[in-house]
Parts: structure tokens; sequence; C-alpha cells
């Protein structure tokens, strides 16, 4: 396990090898209430998310084959498709209903803020709900840019 200390200076090279999911909660735990925040947990969690969904998208590929103007003729375009299909049907995640419809949020809750608020209520915010996504494409070995 890291500390954020480690990351200063580090090159993209290296920071792109870092979990991001643990970037995230390195962060998070730097607030006086995620301090017990148990990242480990939060990791294994995504990795059989990952996993499952890896074995999801290996079927789902065949229906880009089959059309692939469908989905601009990128593998990509549908593969980030597939991963927000299994975020929001088979993990059952959803934007928290209570800001759907705000102009803006004043964010006082580190959950709405960091990856595990989203990990442990299955709703969640623009801001954690990416970093959700991010660490689910890492996993898969996607490029993130």
């Amino acid at each position: 396990m890291h500390g954020l200390g480690d990351f200063i200076g580090k090159s993209d090279v290296f920071l792109a090898s870092v979990d991001p999911l643990e970037l995230n909660l390195l962060v998070a735990r730097e607030i006086p209430a995620c301090r017990d925040l148990v990242i480990a947990e939060y990791q294994r969690t995504a990795d059989a998310w990952a996993t499952d969904l890896a074995a999801r998208l290996a079927t789902f590929e065949d229906q880009f084959h089959a059309s692939p103007g469908a989905w601009k003729d990128d593998i990509r375009f549908f593969r980030l498709g597939v991963l927000c299909w299994y975020v929001a049907e088979v993990l059952g995640i959803r934007y928290r209903e209570d800001q759907r419809d705000l102009q803006s949020v004043s964010y006082t809750d580190p959950a709405d803020l960091f990856v595990h608020g989203v990990m442990d209520t299955r709703q969640g915010t623009c801001g954690n709900m990416a970093a959700l996504h991010v660490a689910l494409a890492w996993r898969l070995g996607w490029p993130l840019h």
C-alpha cells in the first residue's frame, strides 16, 4: 500500500501503473471521516466486478462485429458503452435521485466525492461515478488518457 507522498515527482509512466481507485481513496483517507477506509477491500470488490465484466465483454463484442457502424466503427466506444451498461444494469448503480435535477450542489459528504461512496451505496454523483468507471477501465487494461 502506498502513501500520498509516494507519488510526488513521479513520472507519468509510473503514475499510469498505479491503481486509480487506490489514489482516489488515499486522498479520501486524508479526511478525518474517511481515515478508516480499508482500501484493499474496495480493490477486491472492483477486481471482482472487472473480472465479471471482462467475461461478459467477450460475448458482447460479437454484437459489435455484427454492426460496427452502430458504434462509430470504434471497438473502444463500444466497450465503454458496455462498461456503462454493466455499472447501471448489473451493479445497479444510479445517480442520486435527490441531486438529479439540481442546478448546483454543495458537496459536504466525502462519500459523494470519492469512489467508496458509490461502491457502498450504489448511488453516485458525477465525481464518484466517473472515478468508478476509470477504476474498472484500468483493471481491464484499457488505455486511460
